[in-house]
């Protein structure tokens, strides 16, 4: 059964190609060692035909189509937590404001409450940061967040 809360699409790398930013840079190296496991070369194969051109990697560039690409991304999909509207519900108002004063001063305001409003999915990294604020203030979970997704990290 799944979870009403975890969000499925987009559920292929099509699907989310379609739906992502238009600039993009896909690439077209098919001698490149990492191309079985790069996202970049994976998103090549469903560039629209309607276009002459795309935003493509320079093929030219010395390090592409090499083991030390510096445009390589991994075509893996990760955990992304969103919304902390939910998260401070069973702590206490001390820990809850500790955490949150820590939380602010290390994002700032703005990013704080992207991450709290879901508007900024949580990354792994995020999540495992804002876990170990918490049990600097004394609160071990449960770490509840708004909801959770799959997504490409582009």
């Amino acid at each position: 059964m799944i979870d009403k809360k975890t969000i499925i699409w987009p559920s292929t790398l099509e699907e989310a190609y379609k739906a992502r930013d238009p600039h993009y840079l896909v690439c077209f190296r098919d001698e490149c060692p990492l191309h079985d496991s790069c996202l970049r070369y994976a998103c090549g194969e469903y560039v629209d035909t309607r276009y002459y051109f795309v935003e493509a990697v320079n093929p030219k560039f010395p390090k592409v189509a090499t083991s030390e690409c510096p445009v390589y991304r991994k075509n893996e999909t990760l955990m992304m937590k969103t919304g902390l509207t939910k998260f401070f519900e069973q702590m206490t108002g001390k820990q809850e404001r500790a955490i949150r004063a820590h939380l602010i001063s290390h994002y700032n305001r703005k990013v704080y409450y992207w991450l709290r409003n879901g508007v900024k999915p949580i990354t792994p990294e995020d999540q495992q940061l804002i876990e170990d604020v918490c049990r600097l203030h004394g609160y071990n979970g449960p770490f509840v967040y708004d909801a959770e997704h799959k997504e490409w990290v582009w």
